[in-house]
């Protein structure tokens, strides 16, 4: 079971390696699997991997049809009207900032090797993938 490294942990201010499919440093379906329950065991609505320190880029995030896992995520376009929304991370209990994110983003992402995936969310949910996405300048 994957536990939540501590706030000052080097792994949350590093940018994480790109998950490579080909020689994976764990098996993409293990970390699928124990992300997802590692979130629902804390109660969040996403978790990145290096919240739990697994140095990759993936998240998961909770959907209408359960945990969705994104691998290499990358946004492409974002919109330029925005909402301010309060957000939390598990990494950083009790702390809740109004943060201010595009109201659609358009994200790329790698759910399974030799898989690409394009996905359109708009709001409320964008705030979840860009959350644990470094931010775009």
């Amino acid at each position: 079971m994957y536990e939540l490294v501590e706030e000052a942990s080097k792994v949350l201010r590093t940018p994480p390696l790109k998950f490579d499919f080909e020689n994976p440093s764990q098996d993409p379906k293990e970390v699928e699997e124990q992300l997802a329950n590692a979130m629902e065991n804390f109660g969040g609505i996403g978790l990145s991997a290096n919240q739990v320190g697994l140095d990759v880029r993936c998240f998961v995030m909770r959907t209408q049809d359960g945990a969705v896992c994104f691998f290499n995520p990358e946004l492409t376009k974002v919109s330029q009207e925005t909402d301010l929304l309060k957000e939390g991370c598990l990494s950083f209990p009790d702390i809740y900032l109004m943060i201010q994110r595009p109201t659609v983003i358009e994200m790329q992402s790698h759910p399974r090797p030799g898989q690409d995936h394009l996905l359109t969310l708009a709001r409320p949910a964008p705030s979840r993938p860009q959350h644990p996405l470094p931010p775009r300048t």
